[in-house]
Parts: structure tokens; C-alpha cells; sequence
């Protein structure tokens, strides 16, 4: 395996950005990573992020779903108060 390969399957940013296809869907991707890890307090580069997200997530597989759970909980609330809100508005 070369060194180079062996970079940047180490490092959970580049896959990231690497399985996604679509440059629209990156441009919007990434920002909301940035948030989601600002949400859960990762502090560092976005890359330093995915790196300390993916180190604890293998050492407390438990804290990386409640994480994800508890974020997309909020985000739903969030836009459940939205939709509510143009309802009474219209």
C-alpha cells in the first residue's frame, strides 16, 4: 500500500469530501458538518474535527449515536416550529 494511500484513508475528512460527488452537495455538505461538530462542542480545523469526531466515536460508539440522534432531533424541531410558524402566518 502506498504512503500516500495510506494518508488519506487515514484521514476521515478527505473521505468525506472524496464520497461526495455532486459540488453542489459539497457546498452544502461541509457547512452543515461544521455546524453538526460545533453543535457537540469539536473545536480545531474542520478537519481536526472529523478527526476527533471519528477517534471518539471508536472509543464511545454510544456518544457518537446520541450525538447524531440529538442534533437531528433539534434540526427537527427547529423546522417543525418553522413549518408551524408559516402556518399561523398565512
Amino acid at each position: 500500500m502506498s504512503q500516500e494511500f495510506t494518508e488519506f484513508e487515514s484521514d476521515p475528512y478527505s473521505l468525506f469530501i472524496f464520497a461526495i460527488n455532486s459540488p453542489s452537495t459539497k457546498e452544502k455538505s461541509v457547512p452543515r458538518l461544521n455546524k453538526f461538530f460545533e453543535y457537540i462542542n469539536l473545536d480545531g480545523t474542520l478537519r481536526q474535527k472529523c478527526s476527533a469526531f471519528v477517534k471518539n466515536a471508536n472509543e464511545q460508539p454510544s456518544w457518537a449515536l446520541s450525538s447524531v440522534i440529538k442534533y437531528l432531533e433539534m434540526n427537527k424541531e427547529r423546522t417543525d416550529c418553522q413549518i408551524n410558524a408559516d402556518l399561523f402566518l398565512n
